[in-house]
């Protein structure tokens, strides 16, 4: 069912799979393209989808971060088990794009593109390594240099995961495991290449001859997990930053050009990971019988990144009801991107021998032209076509 309503803020305006298969993967992702139903510019958006830094990182450690996975556990038992009063110990809103006074400060890592130089289905790659720098960006306060990290040596590298998908979960766990490349140690090409620590680090000289670095320094994660539901990633997105979630990523959304997002899917089928920034309210106009206004409604919405470029959307970003939408019936109209979230904590800069060891990284064949994959089918459910409220 389509919902004709208009968006009337201007503040946030902006111009307008392994599918599953893979052993190692619970939840393997994959962009679809698009049908015919999308238009000439989303076809563009749907294929889906280096110099070695010699500045000295400045220490992440954050010991005020609690080791607790789930953060909205105690912050509900700090309420006495009530999620209203727990809720209502949140910010109204929250975009770490603009936060703190005085009209906020940025804090999140640059907008990305997965679909140049071609079409790989690396959503997972990008929506979890954007979400780590972004906190990486948050532990320091966001001063100088921005943090960026690797998309590509995930690709090339984590096993089970590649340009025809893979699971953002892992990569967390990846990261607690040995670390993450800075981006500027393998840039991005989208395409499967054989793991190697060329891979991993490298720089290229004059004659064209390229190496593998071994100095550099990788991101350490400590506690990560799951988490699903809109009181679970308010508290963790407040308290540590962004996070990663699965969505059912259909025609429509491929076509998104602006304004708060509903799509009505009984059935939500998980096929492209995006990371979610922050929350906000926005006043929405409701059309009644005839198109005439009926009222104005203050909607929730999650601001979600994309990695499909500044062109898509709201320069790259896009927002989407909360569950709260409707009368609580919202998970009906989100696509699922409450359902299946991933989170890491950023403990520190670690030097690349502390936390590769001998082995990692020399692995062949991960991330590798020869891993299988069948496609992720979108399709299920009940579908009505969604529409921007605006």
């Amino acid at each position: 069912m389509d919902w004709p309503l208009r968006d009337l803020t201007t503040s946030h305006r902006a111009r307008s799979g392994c599918a599953g298969g893979c052993p190692a993967a619970a939840r393997l992702l994959r962009r679809r393209r698009p049908g015919a139903a999308a238009s000439r510019l989303s076809r563009l958006f749907a294929h889906d989808t280096c110099s070695l830094q010699t500045h000295t990182k400045p220490n992440l450690e954050n010991k005020r971060s609690p080791p607790a996975a789930h953060l909205h556990h105690s912050l509900l038992a700090k309420h006495g088990g009530d999620p209203a009063l727990a809720e209502a110990s949140l910010p109204k809103a929250l975009d770490w794009r603009r936060h703190g006074p005085s009209g906020g400060k940025n804090f999140l890592s640059a907008t990305r593109n997965q679909h140049v130089p071609r079409y790989c289905g690396s959503c997972w790659a990008f929506a979890s390594t954007s979400a780590l720098a972004d906190r990486v960006n948050i532990v320091r306060g966001g001063a100088w240099p921005s943090a960026l990290l690797s998309p590509q040596s995930l690709v090339d590298c984590l096993p089970g995961n590649s340009c025809d998908g893979g699971d953002d979960r892992a990569v967390y766990a990846y990261a607690a495991r040995v670390g993450l490349a800075p981006d500027t140690c393998s840039p991005y090409v989208a395409r499967n290449q054989r793991c190697s620590r060329k891979h991993q680090c490298f720089t290229c000289e004059p004659s064209g001859a390229c190496d593998a670095l071994t100095k550099y320094e990788r991101l350490a994660v400590g506690a990560h997990g799951a988490i699903a539901g809109r009181l679970a990633m308010k508290a963790e997105i407040a308290a540590r930053g962004p996070i990663s979630c699965g969505v059912d990523a259909t025609d429509a959304m491929d076509a998104y050009v602006g304004g708060v997002y509903a799509e009505f899917k009984k059935r939500a089928s998980i096929n492209h990971v995006v990371s979610v920034v922050g929350w906000q309210t926005d006043l929405v106009a409701v059309a009644g019988d005839g198109g005439a206004a009926a009222g104005v409604d203050e909607v929730e919405s999650w601001i979600v990144r994309q990695s499909w470029g500044e062109p898509y959307g709201e320069s790259g970003f896009m927002r989407v009801v909360t569950s709260a939408f409707r009368n609580g019936t919202g998970a009906l109209y989100n696509l699922g991107l409450e359902t299946a979230c991933a989170f890491g904590v950023v403990e520190g800069w670690r030097d690349a021998s502390e936390t590769m060891g001998d082995g990692d990284g020399d692995e062949g064949g991960e991330g590798s032209d020869e891993a299988e994959a069948s496609p992720v089918d979108g399709s299920a459910g009940v579908f009505s076509a969604g529409v921007a409220l605006s």
